[in-house]
C-alpha cells in the first residue's frame, strides 16, 4: 500500500492487516514508519513515489520477502493535491503534481508486476479521485493528475489482457483526510 501514512492509505492498511493479510505500507518518513509497525501483521516500506531507484528497492525488499509467493494485491494511494488559480499554478507545482499522482502510479505498478504474476489472482487497485470525472474550479492541476489515470488504467487493463492483474480504479469523492 503506498502512501499508508495517513487517510485512505492507512485506513487500507488497518483494514488489510484485521483481515490476516501481510501487509507492507509504503511511507516517506520515519515517524511514520515507526507509526504504521505498531500495527500487527504490517512492516514499513520507505518510499517515495517520485524517486525511481527508492521504488525499485522498496519493492525489491518485498520480493525478497515474498519468494516464490508473488505479491497478491498492490494498492497504490500516494498522492497529493495541488490547488489554486490556474494562472498561479507554477510549472513546478504542475510537475510536481503529475510526478506524485501518475508518474509514481505507473512506477509502482511496473515495480510491482513480476511479483503480481506469481500470484494465482493478482489485482492492482488504484486510488484515484472523484475529481478525474466532475471538475472542480481551483484544482485544475489535480483533476488533470486523476483523469490520466482514468487513461493510464484503461490502456493497462488491455495490455495486460485476461490474464493479467486485475485493473481497479476507485474514484472516492471528498474524505476527512490530511489531503482534504
Amino acid at each position: 500500500v503506498t502512501g499508508a501514512s495517513t487517510g485512505i492509505g492507512y485506513a487500507t492498511v488497518r483494514r488489510l492487516a484485521a483481515g490476516g493479510w501481510k501487509v507492507w505500507g509504503g511511507v516517506r518518513s520515519s515517524s511514520d514508519s515507526l507509526q504504521i509497525e505498531r500495527l500487527d501483521g504490517v512492516s514499513s516500506l520507505r518510499i517515495d513515489v517520485t524517486d525511481d531507484e527508492q521504488t525499485k528497492t522498496a519493492f525489491g525488499e518485498v520480493a525478497d520477502s515474498r519468494g516464490r509467493l508473488g505479491l497478491d494485491l498492490l494498492v497504490v494511494n500516494a498522492g497529493v493535491l495541488v490547488g489554486g488559480p490556474l494562472e498561479y499554478v507554477t510549472p513546478e507545482e504542475w510537475r510536481r503534481q503529475f510526478d506524485v499522482n501518475v508518474v509514481g502510479v505507473a512506477s509502482s505498478i511496473r515495480c510491482a508486476l513480476p511479483m503480481l504474476r506469481l500470484s494465482n489472482d493478482p489485482r492492482i487497485v488504484v486510488v484515484g479521485s472523484i475529481n478525474s470525472r466532475v471538475g472542480v474550479p481551483l484544482l485544475s492541476p489535480y483533476a488533470a493528475s486523476k483523469h490520466a489515470l482514468v487513461g493510464l488504467l484503461s490502456s493497462l487493463r488491455r495490455e495486460l489482457g485476461p490474464t493479467g492483474p486485475r485493473v481497479t480504479l476507485i474514484e472516492p469523492g471528498a474524505v476527512q483526510t490530511p489531503l482534504w
